[in-house]
């Protein structure tokens, strides 16, 4: 175990979160998961310091709406998260919360539903244990009990307020500067409401490149445009679109803003050459398109189902249809790799009922 230090993050063995997953969606009764742990003090086994004992973690009780601390044994708890020290300036009247209140706000509780026969999840928010946040009112000195050789605490607290649910009002506490952090006032959105109404888009790099070596593919960046932004207890949130792998997916304003110093575009400058579309007076349509191999394009596909579905596509072979096929009313058949399922997938032209053409090429 890393050794753990004032202000890091600790769980208790029993928490999800002890497994590596990302994201973990909790199947079971939230208000049995214990809180992420805030290390407010920790006692060591020497003056050598060199192994901890116990450690004291910081929590927001949902149930009484305070904060809360306990001690635990080092066996009983595992390093979730080493913070950073560094020594902060917080002012007076500003804004924070607890440094667990990022991840408090990341646990879903996972939601399986039977609709006609068919079985449909999604998630929600988990938000018990989540702290509030609270103004820093006064600096105050905190008085170091106990035997300061084998022992790490911060001696310096804030008086803090929140509003309370339970009571209805207001309530005060004193909490340990080193397990705070400061939140930011984001400050002017427009420009973000600017970029949803025009819709436009972004060139964003993949965190992991998209592979596919049998056809010497490589996606190493798709396109996003933001479809939307909410408050989220204190950030602001925003949520894209991913053209090219057609998914939803969502970034604090935070993290978001390498994204927004980039130069934006219309959706027009990547993908220029519709269909069907009108020639003279007639139409031309998809599956008259002479589609080009390792070109990326976004298709409207009807499946054999007879529902719509969106997929970003890179061409590999145009195949003629095979006349013992019963299919081979539905056009030719495209190969390619479909970057929704992350495979090769195989289309009839005849089922594009729309087409974009873009200007990638692989």
């Amino acid at each position: 175990m890393k050794q753990i230090k004032l202000g890091d993050l600790v769980l208790f063995k029993t928490h999800p979160y002890v497994h590596k997953i990302d994201p973990i969606k909790i199947s079971a009764n939230a208000q049995l998961i214990p809180p992420i742990l805030n290390v407010d003090e920790v006692i060591y086994s020497d003056i050598d310091r060199t192994n901890v004992l116990k450690v004291k973690g910081r929590f927001y009780n949902s149930i009484s709406n305070k904060f809360e601390s306990i001690w635990f044994n080092i066996d009983e708890v595992i390093l979730f998260k080493s913070i950073e020290d560094v020594d902060e300036v917080f002012e007076l009247f500003s804004k924070c919360t607890l440094k667990s209140s990022v991840d408090e706000l990341k646990k879903l509780k996972a939601i399986h539903q039977v609709d006609n026969g068919l079985s449909k999840s999604s998630s929600s928010s988990t938000l018990n244990h989540l702290p509030p946040v609270f103004i820093l009112l006064e600096e105050k000195d905190i008085e170091i009990r106990g035997n300061k050789k084998i022992k790490d605490v911060s001696n310096i607290g804030y008086r803090v307020k929140w509003f309370n649910p339970k009571t209805g009002s207001f309530s005060e506490d004193i909490l340990p500067k080193n397990i705070m952090k400061k939140v930011s006032d984001t400050g002017d959105e427009s420009r973000i409401v600017d970029a949803i109404e025009n819709k436009y888009i972004y060139q964003y790099e993949l965190l992991k490149p998209v592979l596919d070596r049998p056809n010497d593919l490589n996606i190493e960046n798709t396109i996003i445009r933001m479809i939307d932004l909410r408050y989220n207890h204190f950030s602001i949130v925003i949520k894209f679109f991913d053209i090219l792998f057609n998914k939803e997916f969502e970034l604090t304003i935070d993290e978001a803003r390498p994204i927004l110093e980039k130069q934006s575009k219309l959706f027009s400058d990547y993908f220029f050459n519709k269909h069907p579309k009108l020639i003279m007076d007639n139409f031309v349509y998809p599956y008259e398109f002479q589609f080009k191999t390792r070109h990326l394009y976004t298709i409207t596909y009807v499946n054999n189902f007879g529902e719509k579905k969106a997929r970003c596509i890179v061409v590999l072979r145009i195949l003629e249809p095979n006349l013992n096929e019963k299919n081979n009313d539905d056009g030719k058949m495209i190969e390619a790799f479909c970057l929704l399922r992350k495979e090769i997938r195989y289309f009839w032209t005849k089922r594009i009922v729309q087409m974009f053409e873009s200007v990638f090429s692989f």
